[in-house]
């Protein structure tokens, strides 16, 4: 009997012993799974924490401030085109990149002359509040009361481009160096206003991208954002097999600000403020710190930068030629000595 006893009491400390085993196996896998998890975690944050690296992509408070700096954006473009036109117009050839020489450009559904004559841009005063003193990007956007969807694009005077060492347009239209996007961030003043409002930005390989900031229904100034969805996939989906040098510069240009006007309202003026516009991104490369420095080896990148640089401004002059003719045009101008045909009845 007592014997028996023992036996049972053995087979159930082998039982017990198995069980506690079992569990201790468990356990550290949970703690396992829960650490990698937590590192998982501990990378997107550290992730989203590289990302919240914020580049001014256009301040219309310093862009209205003017200076050395706004002057130098200016764009000349009469050395192609002055055997054109005549010497009281060459002059003319230039376009400042002041806010007042921005475009408001309505969609082609909208291109009545009624809508040209009440859209305007203008720089405007804050005389309360936080930004007291600046000057901001003012818009007026005229809505006819058609029944469909309408909308207009702010736009830049030309195409902002950049010098080889990437300086000129930087914080006035460009950006430099710039990965995945994460966030972008538009200071605006709001009236209550039904339009929603986009950004679009081109990167250096011609891509387009557009941002949603939402409704303007709101009053007075607000941050609004928008934030990339797809930004941890993307960044997990980085090729790291691209060789380090040489890469060429990753930029980002606003191409337009856009407002768009839903069917069903019914309201045909539009007005609100724009201050700042602001991106929050990856870089696209690092400093190598490497014991040669390869660019001043090679000059790749500058050489590249330049190439981009030379095409951008041929196409700047290009457009702006061409916009220079359709206002002379549209003014019936006549060139100096022209006179144009006269009938004398006989």
């Amino acid at each position: 009997m007592l014997r028996r006893f023992f036996i049972m009491l053995k087979r159930c400390l082998f039982v017990v012993l198995i069980l506690f085993f079992v569990s201790y196996h468990s356990f550290s896998q949970e703690v396992a799974d829960t650490t990698a998890d937590t590192g998982n975690v501990a990378g997107t944050a550290s992730a989203d924490a590289e990302a919240d690296v914020g580049s001014v992509l256009i301040d219309f408070s310093v862009l209205s401030a003017g200076g050395p700096e706004v002057e130098a954006l200016t764009h000349d473009f009469s050395s192609q085109f002055y055997l054109s036109v005549s010497a009281e117009e060459v002059s003319q050839l230039k376009k400042p990149y002041t806010i007042d020489n921005w475009r408001i450009v309505p969609a082609s559904s909208l291109e009545y002359p009624i809508v040209f004559a009440k859209s305007q841009i203008k720089p405007v005063l804050v005389t309360k509040g936080q930004y007291e003193g600046q000057s901001v990007l003012g818009i007026r956007a005229f809505f006819p009361n058609f029944n469909y969807e309408m909308s207009y694009e702010i736009q830049p005077p030309f195409r902002p481009y950049n010098t080889e060492d990437n300086t000129l347009f930087n914080g006035f239209g460009s950006i430099d160096n710039v990965g995945e996007v994460y966030q972008a961030r538009m200071t605006v003043y709001g009236l209550n206003n039904q339009e929603r409002l986009f950004l679009i930005t081109e990167d250096s390989y011609g891509n387009t991208y557009e941002y949603s900031f939402g409704g303007l229904n709101f009053v007075g100034w607000k941050t609004v954002t928008w934030t990339n969805p797809q930004y941890v996939n993307l960044i997990n989906e980085v090729d790291t097999q691209l060789p380090l040098y040489p890469q060429n510069s990753a930029y980002r240009l606003i191409k337009a600000i856009k407002i768009v006007h839903p069917s069903y309202l019914v309201n045909e003026d539009m007005v609100t403020y724009i201050r700042d516009v602001t991106i929050l991104h990856d870089k696209a490369s690092i400093d190598l710190n490497d014991s040669i420095n390869h660019e001043d080896v090679w000059e790749i990148i500058r050489e590249s930068s330049f190439e981009r640089q030379q095409a951008s401004i041929r196409a700047n002059d290009v457009e702006l030629y061409f916009r220079f003719l359709q206002e002379r045009k549209k003014y019936n101008y006549k060139p100096a000595g022209d006179t144009g045909s006269t009938d004398t009845g006989s």
